[in-house]
């Protein structure tokens, strides 16, 4: 995400007193997803407390590449990447099409993908 998006969004959650959810490596909105609710903490929360605890692309970003989400990688969008934009829930497809924006934007202001 572009810095003043960023700082954008955290203006607004110190506005409304939320805590907000870091985006899923799979590009997801976490604050939005229904399992939060089921105590999931997100992709940057503990493995006991995420919704799938044996997620390739949770694992390959976070914990071996160390990345902030997959849009930072250099191989994406990789097999992984693509399974999961090309299975049958419309919002995987929508995740992913939200990285690519991310990419082209951190590309476009030049600016180095943020560390996990």
């Amino acid at each position: 995400m572009c810095a003043c998006l960023v700082a954008r969004v955290a203006r607004a959650d110190a506005a409304n007193g939320e805590k907000k959810m870091k985006m899923a490596a799979c590009g997801l909105d976490c604050n939005t997803c229904d399992t939060r609710s089921k105590g999931c903490e997100g992709c940057h929360g503990p493995d006991a407390k995420v919704w799938s605890g044996d997620c390739k692309i949770r694992a390959c970003c976070f914990k071996q590449k160390k990345l902030s989400d997959c849009g930072a990688c250099d191989s994406f969008p990789c097999a992984n990447i693509t399974a999961f934009e090309n299975d049958q829930w419309p919002h995987h497809r929508r995740a992913i099409a939200g990285l690519r924006k991310i990419r082209d934007e951190r590309k476009a202001a030049s600016l180095p993908a943020p560390g996990a």
